[in-house]
Parts: C-alpha cells; structure tokens; sequence
C-alpha cells in the first residue's frame, strides 16, 4: 500500500492485496488542501466510501471486510448483518420498548456528583451483557461541544481504557474544562476487560453487533445499550479507542491510524490531525487515515443512522502500553483543544 502524507489513497495508487480504496473524484475540502499542500491526492473526498471484497486480508479489527465493503471517568470506571442495519432507522426506535435499563428513578438515586467551581462530575449506568456499565459525565458549566469518548468495546486492548482512565483521573484532580461536556467510558466489555478477551462471554464481538437488540446476547445487548445512550446525548463526535494486532505481512497494518466512515463536519479536525501529527509532542507519531469500518461497528451504525461522525482511534500493540496509552491520551487532548473545551 502507499501512503502519503499519512493518507491512504484510492485507486492505482494503491499497491498489493492487502486493502483497496475507492474514493469519488469530486474534490473535498480536504481534497483541495492537499492538492495544495502537493499531497498528490485529487481524488480524496470528505465522504470515505470505499467498498470491497475481502474480510481476510485485514489485520486490525476496525477495517476488516465483508461481502460488500472493507469494514480499522473517574478511577474504576467500569453482527449485526446488513439486511438488519438497513433498517436501523424503525428498528432503533422501537427499541426503547424493550428496554432493560434501570428504571430512571433507581439511575438517578445511584447518582454521585462531584463540583469543583463551574465543572461537575456525575455518573450514571447503562446496561451491558455483563451487568451495568458506568459513564462518567464530565460538564464543564460553559457551552461548548460534547465529545463521547469509549474504550473496550475489545476487551483486550488496553490502551484506551488506559486513557479514558488517566483523562478521568485529571479532570478530577485539577484540570478542568474550559468548555463543553465529555461522555467516558473506561470499558464498554467489562467481561473481555476482565478476562483480557477481545470479545464476550458468549465469544461475540460487540463491534459487529451494533445497533443491537436490547432482548438480545450479551454483545447485542451491550451494543443497544450504548447505541441508545448516543442516540439520546447528540454528541458532535464520537471518538472510539481500540489497538491493532501485530503487524504480519501480506496484511495491512492499522497501528498509529484514525478511521472514519465519513469526514462530514470533521474535515478540519481529521486534516489537522493527520498533518500535524508528525509534530504534536503529544501526539508523537505519524497517523495515517483509513475508511470503511465494517458492518455492525460502532463507527460505521452511529455514523450512517444517526449522522454523528465517529474517530476510531488504533494505536499498535507492538509498542509499550505506556507508548500506546500516551498516543491514545494525546490525540483526545488535540480533539480537546481542536474544539477550545481544554482548560490551560
């Protein structure tokens, strides 16, 4: 495959088996800045559409193909088919009849709400197939953007629970927000978190499982769960922290990359993010962009049904988990200070 500048262009410029990209001609926004810039790309598009054959041919776990397209906070935080999903628009509100959840009452009494000046700190549940899942609310009593921020949806990658659990533990011991609001959380599959499992108790991957059936396995029920919780909050962006497997030949390799279904209203946050990465101290790596997360992940549901643009964020487990929790911890502080909510 090549890469320039951190994009993974469509097209000819694509080389071996490994994953292909199809982007449409018009040019983006981004796709004008990188002319400009002399990135070469005048196919790259502000809508990542691209579609393939092989499920695989993949290494990481955001990016992996199927039939139709390649589908890549506080302390002690806690698939679907296609023929399912085009459908998610009836099927998602009928869902609330069946809800599990914990009566309101009960959530609200479970309640625990810290305030430090402007900014407060609540917690509340939602259910999971492994019993109920914590989600730290962060305000920081101004106005501003609301980020929804989960890990652990694979229960074995580590390194974003790690950095929703440090982004906890500072914004509850000083630092605060200079705008805005944060949804965490730490672990979205408690039970793989435990047992350091990619997927269920059952073995499901709740990253195929979105958007859900709140009466159906553990993974459905967790993916419905959080789904709906999205669904009710309207963040403006949903960052979604996971790690790419080894690197192994013949497969594309996911570590150090951002991936999104759509870069509608993020064009800028994605431009800036790639091109700058290379330089952001905190950041400390190059990142490069790929699309089409698979069927039934939480990127691709979220971003084609509820028209939320989501950031999965890989970091590689070849590297140290400090390394790896400190790049997923530095490319959340960039989307914090790309939307003015980090306090200084």
């Amino acid at each position: 495959m090549k890469r320039q500048h951190g994009i993974v262009f469509p097209g000819p410029l694509i080389e071996g088996a490994g994953m292909s990209r199809h982007i449409p001609a018009a040019l983006s926004a981004i796709g004008i800045a990188l002319a400009a810039a002399g990135c070469g790309s005048s196919a790259f598009s502000a809508a990542i559409q691209s579609r393939t054959a092989q499920e695989t041919g993949l290494n990481g776990p955001e990016c992996r193909e199927d039939k139709n397209r390649n589908d890549a906070l506080k302390p002690e935080l806690l698939s679907k088919t296609d023929e399912k999903n085009s459908d998610v628009s009836e099927n998602t509100e009928n869902m609330t009849g069946n809800d599990t959840e914990e009566p309101e009452e009960k959530r609200i009494a479970d309640r625990n709400i810290i305030n430090s000046s402007e900014q407060s700190i609540e917690s509340y549940t939602i259910p999971s197939g492994s019993g109920p899942n914590t989600v730290i609310h962060i305000r920081s009593g101004k106005k501003g953007p609301v980020l929804y921020i989960e890990a652990g949806i694979h229960g074995d990658e580590t390194a974003g629970q790690g950095a929703v659990r440090k982004l906890a533990e500072t914004l509850s011991q000083g630092e605060e927000l200079s705008a805005g609001e944060i949804y965490l959380i730490e672990a979205v599959n408690r039970y793989g978190a435990e047992h350091g499992k990619r997927t269920t108790r059952e073995n499901e991957d709740i990253n195929r499982a979105f958007p859900g059936e709140n009466n159906g396995s553990g993974a459905e029920v967790t993916a419905a769960a959080l789904f709906r919780d999205i669904r009710e909050k309207k963040p403006d962006l949903v960052l979604d922290l996971h790690e790419a497997r080894n690197h192994a030949d013949g497969m594309d390799h996911l570590g150090e990359s951002v991936i999104a279904d759509s870069l509608d209203g993020i064009e800028d946050l994605i431009l800036g993010l790639i091109t700058d990465s290379e330089q952001n101290r905190e950041i400390g790596v190059k990142l490069d962009l790929f699309g089409s997360p698979p069927a039934g992940s939480i990127n691709r549901t979220v971003t084609e049904h509820l028209h939320i643009p989501v950031i999965t964020i890989e970091t590689s487990r070849e590297k140290p988990e400090a390394e790896r929790i400190r790049v997923q911890l530095g490319i959340i502080q960039y989307v914090l200070d790309f939307y003015h909510m980090r306090g200084r």
